[in-house]
């Protein structure tokens, strides 16, 4: 796989079928083969890994607050996972079936990219509003009553 990241889709927001197109056209056999095993081996453990953190820190946060029964706190992160795996499959079958690219194909693997790093914003938003919940409510419960 060449060493430059911008040869990686996943990477990059969004992408089109053209561009997922050339990228693959632009490895040699061997890196697309590289690129096939580890998509199919570290990038599909990858989001294992980062979703079970982020679910951990999120729930560690929500316990503290009203929302401790809430599920909605963990909706982007399934999001992000799903889409991730989603994203690396489209991707590892682009690369499989080279040098045949549907643009049906190219499309979907950049909206998969595209919408799970917005699910991967989102994430970052509901973990940063729990934090800022948890501080006020810390901040509240300080306070001597008058």
């Amino acid at each position: 796989m060449p060493g430059q990241a911008n040869n990686i889709l996943d990477l990059k927001f969004a992408y089109s079928a053209d561009e997922a197109a050339a990228t693959m056209a632009g490895f040699s056999d061997a890196a697309r083969a590289g690129y096939r095993r580890f998509a199919l081996s570290v990038d599909l453990i990858w989001p294992i890994g980062y979703g079970l953190q982020f679910a951990w820190i999120i729930a560690l946060l929500k316990r503290k607050t009203r929302h401790a029964m809430a599920a909605w706190p963990f909706y982007a992160i399934i999001s992000m996972f799903v889409l991730d795996l989603l994203e690396n499959s489209t991707v590892a079958l682009l690369v499989t079936i080279f040098p045949t690219q549907p643009e049906i194909l190219g499309r979907a693997a950049s909206a998969f990219t595209t919408t799970k790093w917005l699910a991967f914003g989102a994430t970052f938003i509901v973990i940063f509003w729990l934090s800022l919940v948890v501080i006020s409510q810390g901040r509240s419960m300080k306070k001597p009553p008058p």
